[in-house]
């Protein structure tokens, strides 16, 4: 009975262990990239622009996408929104944008141009 007790107890430290050492691991949707905007990776695309969401988000086909897919939705940076509407950029407009994806798995938009 006390060979059963401590092979139990050591059984349970050993799984304890392992335990603690895999509560270390940084879980990859919460990397540093998308916590910070300044840190986060830049990409760029280009596609159709397809109209205002709201005075926040833009819906873009993003080029080399099948029609059948559905167009993408960006948020507008605090210095794009502001700039948005100087832009003259209409419906079926082809753009070029720079974005980036935030710690709320949303693109944000940080610079777009016509092309």
């Amino acid at each position: 009975m006390k060979k059963t007790i401590v092979i139990l107890l050591v059984f349970l430290l050993l799984l304890s262990g392992l335990t603690a050492c895999g509560s270390n691991q940084q879980d990859p949707l919460e990397n540093e990239e998308t916590q910070n905007p300044e840190q986060a990776e830049t990409m760029t695309d280009t596609g159709r622009y397809l109209g205002q969401v709201d005075n926040n988000f833009i819906e873009i086909k993003i080029s080399g996408v099948p029609d059948e897919m559905d167009p993408l939705v960006f948020m507008l940076s605090e210095n794009i929104k502001e700039q948005f509407e100087t832009l003259d950029i209409i419906p079926e407009d082809n753009i070029k944008i720079e974005y980036y994806m935030d710690e709320n798995n949303q693109y944000v938009i940080t610079n777009i141009e016509k092309v």
